[in-house]
């Protein structure tokens, strides 16, 4: 109502393609004004705060501008000209862009991809692999990051680059994350019939974190796959929580309230404030690979990894370092009283059964010693 309200003899034709999707077509803007300047007014009504049971709330819109003939000779060329402007806009928060040429070069593959999202999740076509944490002073696995893969029926197995910022940036970023969870839960619960009880951490975005039905989700799938919360961590970037520190720090204590831990990811990557980081209810950061990775010829690096370690030890939180690639960095995180590490040098991600066989093999190490 509102977007029609605003428009009215602006726009010749307002349309909802499906869920929060709209087009909006203007064959000449009012009092010869183009087709961006009608798009930032549309994009500015959007954005006035509205009340809902008494509660104001405001939301937001990004606009992809395309126009005719320059971007598409026909409806079919400007609605996806259109679109993916929108996604261009999405990406650079930037409210409106217009289609440009040189920004597209993947665009057919990559807006072929996110319609095809949504069939991924229905019909199962995601799966998990997961990379030990091993514990520094012991050499032992004392937990694993779930790492989601998309087995995609023509193009093969899909890692997470290729995908992730189109699940973020859609509808399907609720049951994406909740085919995820779910999946993560019930191979830990595989894996705690085995004797295997070491927790099991999932990767959760700004958005997942702001989202009611995430902590909803993570309770159901506990309950049914009668897995201990105390057996999940939750994995959420420095950037995410930094999105909107007072509405996470929240979120965060209700899903400690239920056992679960939570860690910072990529710890130094982002801009959080010491003041946060201690209201935070976290367990441990994780100092990022971009640190990690070059610490053994760049002392600025070596510098900040030591410094973290610290700086987590004194707050009463644990340190996990990613990136690890080789035995001589193993060996100066030691040095440094860093508690857990994650990289190639250690251990690929692995399938679940691979998971399990290596588990089972430390098993055997350990029980013969």
């Amino acid at each position: 109502p509102r977007l029609r309200e605003f428009c009215g003899d602006r726009c010749d034709l307002i349309s909802r393609l499906g869920g929060d999707e709209f087009a909006v077509l203007v064959c000449d803007g009012p009092d010869g004004e183009g087709p961006t300047g009608v798009a930032h007014q549309v994009a500015a009504a959007l954005d006035q705060p509205f009340l809902v049971e008494g509660i104001q709330v405001r939301l937001g819109a990004s606009v992809g501008v395309a126009c005719y003939p320059e971007h598409g000779s026909d409806s079919h060329a400007l609605l996806r000209a259109a679109d993916v402007a929108m996604y261009q806009a999405k990406q650079l928060s930037q409210g409106v862009c217009i289609y440009d040429y040189q920004s597209d070069e993947y665009s057919t593959e990559r807006l072929a991809l996110a319609n095809e999202l949504v069939q991924a999740v229905c019909e199962n076509q995601l799966l998990l692999h997961y990379q030990p944490k091993i514990d520094i002073a012991s050499g032992l696995t004392v937990g694993f990051e779930a790492l989601v893969r998309w087995q995609h029926p023509r193009r093969g197995l899909l890692y997470p680059g290729a995908f992730i910022d189109l699940v973020e940036m859609s509808e399907v970023l609720h049951p994406f994350t909740a085919a995820v969870v779910d999946l993560a839960i019930a191979e830990k619960r595989r894996l705690r019939d085995l004797g295997f009880v070491q927790p099991v951490a999932v990767n959760l975005s700004a958005r997942n974190l702001l989202d009611e039905r995430c902590l909803a989700t993570l309770e159901d799938a506990l309950a049914r796959h009668g897995v201990p919360a105390a057996e999940v961590e939750l994995e959420l970037t420095e950037t995410a929580v930094m999105h909107d520190p007072d509405g996470a720090s929240e979120m965060m204590r209700r899903f400690t309230d239920l056992g679960m831990k939570a860690s910072i990811d990529d710890f130094g990557t982002g801009y959080s404030s010491l003041v946060y980081l201690r209201k935070l209810p976290i367990s441990a950061l994780k100092i990022d690979r971009s640190f990690v990775s070059h610490m053994l010829d760049n002392e600025q690096d070596r510098s900040i990894v030591g410094s973290t370690v610290a700086l987590a030890h004194n707050l009463n939180l644990g340190v996990v370092a990613e990136g690890v690639e080789d035995g001589e960095t193993l060996v100066l995180l030691r040095e440094m009283g860093c508690d857990q590490a994650q990289g190639f040098g250690l251990c690929r991600p692995k399938p679940l059964d691979q998971l399990i066989d290596w588990l089972s093999s430390e098993r055997q190490t350990a029980a013969s010693r």
